[in-house]
C-alpha cells in the first residue's frame, strides 16, 4: 500500500513539473498590472506645511489624529517667526503649554460660551483645542483669529498675563 501511494506521488510531482514547464511560456506572455492600494489614512504625498489654508493663521485642521477641532502647530516655521520674538520679548518659552495658558487668558474676556465650551490640550510643540459644543464651533475662531492676527493685540495679552500661572517649560 506504502508503495503505491509513493509512486502515484511521484507520478503527479512529474505532470505538475510537465505542466509547469509547458506553461512557463505562456506566464511570460501575461502581465497583470495592479493599481497602488492607497489607504485613507496614509498620505500620499509629503505634505510641507502643517498650516490649513482654510482657517485663520495660525489655527489648523488635526492632520495627526483627527481627534481635534483646531491644533497650533508650534513647529511650523511661519508659527515659529511670527509669534516666537514675543515670547522671547516677555522672556517666556515657546511651548505649547505656555501658549495654553495664554490661549485660557484670551478666552478669560470671551463670551461665556465659547469659554466654557472650550477645552484646551497642549503639548511641547503643538496646543490642540476642543469646542463641546456644535454652535460654538464656528464662534471659537470668529473670537480668537482677530486677536492672533494682530500682533500688537498678542504682545498686550503676553505682556499682562498672570507669569504665576505661565508654566516655564
Amino acid at each position: 500500500m506504502k508503495k503505491i501511494a509513493l509512486v502515484v506521488l511521484s507520478l503527479l510531482a512529474v505532470s505538475v513539473s510537465a505542466d509547469a514547464q509547458s506553461n512557463r511560456g505562456k506566464n511570460k506572455k501575461m502581465v497583470i498590472k495592479a493599481k497602488p492600494v492607497v489607504r485613507r489614512d496614509t498620505v500620499v504625498a509629503p505634505v510641507p506645511a502643517k498650516w490649513d489654508s482654510t482657517m485663520c493663521f495660525p489655527l489648523s485642521a488635526d492632520k495627526d489624529y483627527h481627534l481635534y477641532d483646531y491644533v497650533i502647530y508650534l513647529d511650523d516655521i511661519r508659527v515659529i517667526k511670527r509669534y516666537k520674538p514675543f515670547f522671547d520679548k516677555h522672556k517666556y518659552t515657546f511651548s505649547g503649554y505656555v501658549w495654553e495658558a495664554l490661549l485660557r487668558d484670551m478666552l478669560a474676556d470671551a463670551d461665556k460660551e465659547i469659554s466654557t465650551n472650550t477645552v484646551i490640550r497642549s503639548e511641547s510643540n503643538a496646543v490642540m483645542i476642543n469646542i463641546t459644543k456644535y454652535q460654538s464651533i464656528k464662534k471659537f475662531p470668529e473670537y480668537m483669529c482677530p486677536i492672533l492676527s494682530n500682533l500688537t493685540k498678542v504682545n498686550e495679552y503676553l505682556q499682562k498675563a498672570n507669569r504665576d500661572k505661565m508654566p516655564k517649560y
